[in-house]
């Protein structure tokens, strides 16, 4: 499973906890806790490969 397609099965309260661990990375600019983009700044074409990419067992 990708991580889209993982996104895609997500329950509302799921996808607004994952985007709310999103913006605080962004907002405080700490990609090092970012569940995207390890240690790097996210543009579109990473996190399109994210998107892309398969699920990391939790």
């Amino acid at each position: 499973m990708t991580n889209y397609e993982r996104i895609k099965t997500m329950s509302i309260e799921d996808m607004a906890n994952l985007f709310a661990e999103i913006s605080i990375c962004c907002i405080l600019q700490n990609c090092n806790s970012c569940p995207i983009n390890d240690a790097q700044f996210c543009c579109t074409e990473y996190i399109k490969i994210w998107l892309e990419s398969e699920v990391e067992e939790e």
